[in-house]
């Protein structure tokens, strides 16, 4: 990826997650961005080395990560993800790659501990009655990210 498409990749996410009638999938990731308006930004050499030092998929994964770890994306700006991007995907790929293990763990415990029949009941309750009789320990904010990504993660 070159870096003016690391720039339209980045303008197209920050549109996908703040315009409802944007849809980063159907347009491709691509945007009415410009070499010329691209070229006269100061932070060019960010997505330049950005460019380098990550694949095409590891750059969408890289923004992904800062926009569904913001609390208000509309409000992210480049300069944050200058500062703070390394660690939040580095924390976002750390909870990926957990998701599956913490996942079956959990279903583990739950069945171990429980019946069949209850443990059928138990996740027909309601999620705060699920959580509470699990005992899980799950921030809101890691289920709203959670909740992003999946909805931004195109279906097969």
């Amino acid at each position: 990826m070159t870096p003016f498409e690391t720039y339209q990749t980045y303008l197209s996410m920050k549109s996908h997650f703040t315009n409802g009638k944007y849809d980063f999938f159907k347009y491709g990731g691509k945007s009415r961005a410009t070499v010329t308006a691209f070229n006269r930004r100061k932070d060019k050499y960010w997505f330049e080395k950005t460019s380098r030092k990550y694949s095409d998929g590891q750059i969408v994964d890289f923004l992904l990560a800062n926009f569904v770890t913001s609390t208000n994306p509309e409000n992210l700006w480049i300069g944050e993800i200058i500062n703070s991007g390394e660690r939040n995907y580095s924390e976002w790929m750390k909870t990926q790659q957990s998701l599956t293990y913490l996942f079956r763990e959990q279903s583990e415990r739950l069945l171990s501990e429980n019946d069949l029949e209850r443990s059928i009941q138990l996740l027909q309750g309601t999620p705060k009655n699920t959580q509470e009789t699990l005992g899980w320990r799950t921030k809101l904010r890691n289920l709203g990210n959670l909740r992003k990504d999946l909805f931004f993660r195109k279906k097969p």
